[in-house]
């Protein structure tokens, strides 16, 4: 479109990292980059990533240097037109370019927790169900022998539960550890009228030394989309008063502070809204955050419609995309949904091959959230996913009598 730009940008960044540092894992962090990026530190290649709205990691301590020496990282960043890589033809947003979310240098010991996963396998009112899963990494040269230690804390930050196992890490490897939450009694259930947040604070121990730790949300709920009474949560029917948001802002692009994405969502909020959907992509974690905070559901989805280039290389993408999107937000409460954005322009056939292996790909990584897509372009690709997105009329009346099991979300 005219005046509408996408090209090549270049990032340089001088840092030091003081010798006290030394022998620790480095990590650099990126919650946003316009659309395929390409990172060097002091002059080697660390690697690339593709798509502009999934935040992603590289691990750069064999590339650092510390003490007085100074590091450069340089950072090409493009947003030029790829039809294998969503969203291809703009729509009704802008693709703006660029490191335009938060970057963080990350630094742990060589033996650290890479990610924790939470997992209800049953909730009521009277008694949740918890299960813990862990990842932990070990890049010294030395099998270590540690503690894995889990504290619940309920809103009030109070310690309601606390399990620990001992865990043995072989040299260069990485474990998976599954731990038994027990039972939290009379949880607070978390909902949009009482946005009850816990939180799972993961501590590897030595002895009495903490080696690594971190937290994440936890929220106790249960729903379901009844295709018949509409959407039901702790049991209770909720009507969905619902919006779609898109990260941008006047002057600023998409280069929102999180104090802005947290105001959005807070005004969001105010005008009586419980739902939004992430237009048309995963948004910036501060969003997420603040729906946990403030009760706002969410239908998060993957930028999927539009025109698809080869399948093959399109599908490969979309599927790293939706990994990087679960993995990061999987922990939230307050998302319900995950989804595909819709409007597909591909032949049937192609189209049906790309959104059954997404669909596949959410319930293979977390089969605790339907699977949704707004307008799905056809009963074959409908049935593909569990929560078919249509406009009010006439017509989806007349789908919903003709598919009465089928859950609808119309906007």
């Amino acid at each position: 479109a005219p005046g509408y730009w996408r090209g090549i940008g270049w990032y340089r960044k001088h840092f030091k990292l003081a010798s006290e540092y030394s022998g620790k894992q480095v990590f650099l962090e990126f919650e946003g980059t316009g659309t395929v990026a390409e990172f060097w530190l002091n002059g080697q290649r660390v690697g690339e990533h593709k798509g502009s709205y999934t935040s992603f990691e590289f691990d750069v301590t064999e590339y650092v240097r510390f003490g007085e020496t100074e590091n450069v990282l340089t950072a090409k960043v493009d947003n030029l037109f790829r039809d294998t890589l969503p969203p291809t033809v703009k729509t009704d947003y802008t693709f703006y370019g660029g490191i335009y979310r938060d970057v963080w240098l990350r630094l742990s010991e060589p033996t650290y927790v890479s990610e924790v996963i939470w997992f209800t396998p049953s909730v009521s009112e009277n008694a949740a169900a918890l299960k813990i899963q862990s990842r932990l990494a070990n890049k010294s040269s030395a099998a270590k022998e540690l503690t894995l230690v889990q504290d619940v804390l309920d809103p009030h930050g109070a310690l309601v539960k606390s399990v620990s196992m001992p865990v043995r890490i072989p040299p260069r490897e990485t474990v998976e550890v599954t731990q038994d939450g027990g039972t939290v009694t009379n949880p607070l259930l978390w909902s949009p009228d009482a946005p009850h947040l816990y939180r799972i604070r993961t501590s590897l121990h030595a002895g009495a030394r903490v080696v690594d730790a971190l937290e994440n949300p936890l929220g106790f709920r249960w729903f379901k989309f009844d295709s018949q009474r509409g959407f039901f949560l702790n049991g209770k029917r909720v009507q969905v008063q619902g919006t779609n948001w898109h990260q941008v802002y006047p002057g600023m692009g998409n280069a929102l502070p999180n104090s802005r994405h947290a105001k959005d969502m807070e005004i969001i909020r105010a005008m009586g809204v419980n739902f939004w959907r992430t237009s048309h992509y995963p948004h910036d974690p501060a969003t997420m955050e603040a729906s946990d905070r403030l009760g706002l559901m969410v239908w998060e989805e993957l930028p999927v419609n539009k025109e698809i280039g080869d399948p093959h290389e399109y599908t490969a993408n979309v599927l790293t995309m939706a990994e990087e999107m679960i993995r990061r937000d999987r922990n939230h409460p307050c998302i319900m949904v995950w989804g595909l954005a819709g409007e597909v322009n591909a032949p049937q056939s192609v189209a049906k091959k790309v959104i059954g292996a997404v669909a596949a790909r959410y319930r293979q990584l977390d089969l605790s959230r339907p699977v949704a897509m707004h307008e799905p372009r056809g009963e074959e690709i409908e049935a593909l996913v569990d929560v078919t997105g249509l406009g009010v009329g006439k017509e989806t009346d007349e789908k919903h009598r003709q598919f009465p099991n089928r859950p609808y979300l119309v906007a």
